[in-house]
């Protein structure tokens, strides 16, 4: 059920429910995925994956790999001519030379005739490795004197994959930790301060602290790591068709892994079976260089198992966090350590994980510690708002102790000490917090009935007998991304328009793109038709990702249908003796404001622009775009919770997501994001987490061990649609994709700590880790 608060004027296309346009296609089984291109002639690759957290290589034998049917070659880090191989990047040098750095780093990839031959080849490959001390506890790993993780190269750099895809935050002005006694396991780290922390602690009449942890979570998206390359047989040119989140970067990464010119490499655009971050580059170059190695068309596609084994899944962290405020509720002071687990190689983007900490309340003396640690674990990724669910985690489960040591009502304390427009940031380009919505989030979450009920409504339901029911609130939030970006509109013979992009199509962003351009030509939407081309012709857009998709490149869109649009009008105002300002578009045809029956079709118009000695130039619309400032995002949400004391079982029995959206382009698409980011939520707080043993051994490397939730385990979730718009954004619009999943954890949390009065400190909240402390608690 999607509810709406504060409703803005009404569109023509915008702001209506439409039906994704991709929807058929997907729906019949027609689209078409990276791993269901056919070329005559196509290989198969599979990787040789290391059984040991952490070892030596003492030789490759391939000989017997080489003799399996249908084997065409077997390639390992010495013999795969990568110009980055042995170098720092796990993208640019993909197989292990000398050393594996986890259970699952690739050692060798087989190339065969079929799937199966891959496989019987990959079980022929004989490695002899001697075993290396494991480090696998992030806090054991910064100590001194610990076994290390790896050895690392000095030009090594810590950026999350994908980069700013994510979120534009400068951490210019964050100062580097002074000297302290660490291993160097510990990768990167920063210090964030504002005021005067002893200061804080001297004002502060209430004082709460705890350290809190999460577990690494795979992104989990239905379609595996895939990609197929076709290289021409002199290798002068390949085509590629990877599932990514950005067309762009997988030519560049392919270009610098190859060290060959951009202008050699094609990516074709793909439907993505999801992605969530974890696919802003990880195999790509890795498929290139053996396509480009045997001259003949590769496909390389990740098991389920291999996935979790060798994706990039989302880091772990664990972080002490303590807060403290005056009596009436006023917030003085957050201090913070918070320690990410990067696993072998940097990249957890440790000061946007500090940045969110500081991105909820006003608090005039902060104190925020941070540390990148090397771990033999598999190297993180970017996961749907990355870092900001383990942070808000923390800090709203802390939140919620420190409400209750104060007597304060929680929603009343959040709205109090909430961020608003005008208050400082810790962004030294961005000095003020521009307009935000979470003081409308927090209103319309408090006066929802199940909020409004809560006290009277604490009766478990039928079946439950005995079971404790609780509520729980968090708010949390996401700064936003920008990139520059550039899209074109074409006038087609048959009166249509096709709009060329160069983002990926991601949970309905193409309909949305079509929803713009349409309100910007004026045209129904089902006359809009949107393409991707290629990286040779479509124009540039950065990756799909951090929220960022429709706030930048729907600007270039609409700009590209205006400029389409008052084409379409001067050729016309020509052909009907009017001023351009006297006529509109409507119904496929131009016609003259007050004037019945004066009108030109829209596909005459085009014929006139297309056609031997026409007089007219082609209608193409062009639009660009270079937002540089975030409309941040904000979500309040509640749970409603029951717990069984005896079993630790939980239930998650009514949810509640309130978010500021901004405009809400297709209603029902961002309803659909927030069903979605609440269900991964869910996943983070009761079910999802790697877990490895002391020798670094995943032991949920299968989706039997690996715990997702079900569809009896997504509850009834109403969505309120909250509508502070952006001043840049299309129409007002705002990112909605990472909110919904950055609340749910704490909600979840804090709503079981209600029911049956005990805290797990970690995520997820599994019923064992339930039942200890409820046990501890007796």
């Amino acid at each position: 059920m999607t509810q709406t608060v504060d409703k803005n004027a009404e569109y023509s296309a915008v702001g209506t429910s439409t039906r994704r346009i991709d929807s058929a296609e997907k729906l019949t089984g027609r689209a078409k995925f990276a791993g269901d291109i056919a070329i005559p002639g196509l290989l198969h690759a599979r990787l040789v994956l290391s059984p040991y957290g952490h070892a030596r290589i003492a030789s490759i034998e391939i000989a017997a790999a080489l003799q399996v049917p249908g084997v065409v070659a077997v390639l390992t880090g010495e013999t795969l001519k990568m110009a980055h191989a042995g170098g720092p990047s796990r993208n640019q040098s993909p197989l292990a030379q000398q050393e594996v750095y986890w259970c699952g780093h690739p050692v060798a990839v087989v190339v065969a005739e079929s799937e199966e031959a891959a496989h019987d080849g990959v079980m022929a490959v004989e490695v002899e490795y001697e075993p290396l001390a494991v480090v696998i506890d992030p806090l054991a790993a910064m100590l001194p004197g610990a076994p290390l993780a790896r050895m690392r190269s000095a030009d090594e750099v810590s950026e999350i994959a994908g980069g700013d895809a994510h979120a534009s935050v400068s951490t210019g002005e964050v100062v580097e930790e002074e000297k302290e006694a660490l291993s160097q396991n510990v990768s990167d780290k920063m210090h964030m301060r504002v005021g005067d922390i002893e200061a804080g602690w001297r004002e502060a009449d209430v004082i709460v602290e705890r350290t809190f942890q999460t577990r690494p979570v795979h992104q989990s998206y239905l379609e595996p790591q895939a990609i197929t390359v076709h290289p021409s047989p002199s290798g002068h040119h390949m085509t590629v068709w990877p599932s990514t989140q950005g067309m762009f970067g997988v030519r560049s990464s392919i270009a610098e892994a190859l060290a060959i010119p951009e202008r050699q490499i094609t990516v074709e655009s793909v439907p993505i079976g999801g992605a969530f971050g974890g696919k802003f580059g990880l195999i790509e170059p890795l498929a290139a260089a053996v396509a480009y190695a045997v001259r003949r068309p590769v496909r390389l596609m990740y098991t389920r198992q291999e996935d979790l084994l060798a994706g990039n899944p989302a880091p772990q962290v664990v972080i002490t966090l303590k807060l403290g405020a005056k009596r009436d509720g006023t917030l003085v002071a957050l201090q913070a350590k918070a320690i990410f687990d990067a696993g072998a190689y940097p990249g957890v983007g440790l000061g946007l994980g500090g940045y969110i900490l500081a991105s909820t309340y006003r608090c005039p003396n902060l104190d925020i510690r941070g540390y990148e640690v090397l771990t033999n674990k598999v190297s993180t990724g970017a996961y749907r708002a990355p870092n900001a669910p383990q942070a808000t985690f923390v800090l709203e489960s802390l939140t919620h102790e420190l409400c209750e040591a104060l007597g304060m009502d929680p929603i009343a304390f959040r709205k109090k000490n909430a961020l608003k427009e005008g208050d400082a940031t810790v962004d030294p380009q961005h000095p003020q917090w521009p307009r935000l919505g979470l003081l409308e989030c927090l209103d319309a979450l408090e006066q929802h009935p199940v909020w409004v009920n809560r006290a009277t409504s604490k009766t478990p339901p039928a079946g439950l007998e005995g079971w404790k029911v609780g509520y729980g609130i968090a708010v949390g939030g996401w700064p936003g991304g920008t990139e520059p970006a550039a899209a074109a509109c074409r006038l087609e013979k048959d009166g249509t328009v096709t709009v060329v992009i160069g983002t990926v199509d991601l949970t309905g962003s193409d309909t949305t793109m079509a929803l713009i351009a349409a309100e910007g030509l004026g045209f129904s939407v089902n006359a809009v038709n949107v393409a991707h081309d290629s990286t040779d012709t479509m124009p540039y857009s950065g990756g799909t990702g951090g929220s960022k998709t429709v706030y930048s490149m729907g600007p270039a869109v609409l700009a590209a249908a205006r400029d389409a649009r008052n084409q379409i009008l001067t050729i016309a105002s020509d052909m009907l003796e009017a001023a351009p300002g006297d006529l509109e578009i409507e119904e496929g045809k131009v016609v003259v404001k007050g004037a019945p029956g004066k009108s030109v079709d829209l596909k005459r118009v085009a014929a006139a622009s297309m056609r031997f000695a026409g007089k007219y130039e082609p209608i193409y619309g062009r639009g660009r775009a270079a937002i540089s400032t975030n409309s941040p995002m904000y979500a309040a949400h509640l749970a409603k919770v029951a717990v069984d004391p005896e079993t630790g079982e939980v239930r998650v029995l009514d949810y509640v997501a309130v978010q500021d959206v901004g405009f809400a382009i297709n209603p029902e698409e961002v309803e659909g994001q927030i069903y979605g980011g609440v269900t991964q939520g869910l996943g983070w707080a009761l079910f999802e987490g790697f877990e490895y043993d002391e020798n670094g051994q995943l032991l949920t490397a299968t989706l039997m061990d690996y715990a997702l939730p079900l569809s009896k385990d997504v509850p009834n979730i109403t969505t309120l649609l909250v509508r502070v718009p952006s001043p840049v954004g299309p129409f007002g619009a705002k990112g909605v994709g990472e909110p919904p999943v950055v609340p749910v954890g704490a909600a979840v949390a804090n709503a079981i700590y209600d029911a049956v009065g005990a805290r797990v400190p970690q995520l997820p909240i599994t019923s064992e880790r339930l039942y200890a402390v409820l046990h501890e608690t007796k």
